[in-house]
């Protein structure tokens, strides 16, 4: 008996916010590359320089230790 596998297509959102979620990581480290990424998103119909790239916050409190210094 041979197993089939199913593949299951992406939505083109998902694949957008993947690439905007990388393209974020690219540009906050300086790292190269996002050239190729906003390739990407010009090929799937998204302009590179509309999507917002904010900048790392960083994290102060750990899980649950925020409420610790509240109380």
């Amino acid at each position: 008996m041979t197993r089939r596998y199913y593949f299951r297509p992406f939505k083109p959102e998902t694949i957008v916010a993947t690439l905007h979620h990388l393209r974020c990581i690219i540009g906050r480290a300086d790292d190269p590359g996002i050239e190729h990424v906003d390739a990407l998103l010009r090929y799937l119909g998204t302009d590179p320089d509309t999507l917002p790239m904010p900048q790392k916050r960083p994290k102060h409190f750990a899980r649950n230790e925020l409420r610790r210094a509240i109380l």
